[in-house]
């Protein structure tokens, strides 16, 4: 995988196996379509308090790094998240696990619609 901050399909499909797939959509959007093995991880999931209010994780970081274990992951692992609203929401996820060390992460390149078209 190149060390550009977006990922194209074609480039995640060659490397599904090797990375965590992290969907920042709502819920119901996870639950009408999400990439195989994605894990959900909205923006109040990370957030401060729970809501979509808040600063990114970093006045919770208990909560971020509990979700991050939940999910298994570590400094080490290759990170994909992936939105439907252009990328803003996985790239704020970015943005905070950047802050706590995590920095092999990307942005899916024209999200869940990019995938499906392909």
């Amino acid at each position: 995988m190149t060390n550009s901050r977006f990922l194209s399909v074609q480039e995640l499909s060659d490397n599904l196996e090797a990375v965590v797939l992290v969907d920042c959509d709502t819920p119901d959007a996870y639950h009408r379509f999400h990439l195989p093995g994605a894990f959900l991880a909205p923006c109040r999931y990370w957030k401060g308090r729970g809501t979509d209010d808040g600063l990114h994780a970093l006045e919770d970081p208990d909560r971020l790094s509990a979700l991050l274990s939940e999910f298994g992951l570590t400094a080490d692992s290759r990170i994909v998240g992936y939105d439907g609203c252009g990328g803003l929401n996985a790239a704020r996820l970015g943005w905070t696990l950047e802050r706590f060390g995590f920095c092999r992460y990307q942005v899916l390149d024209g999200g869940p619609g990019a995938w499906y078209e392909a």
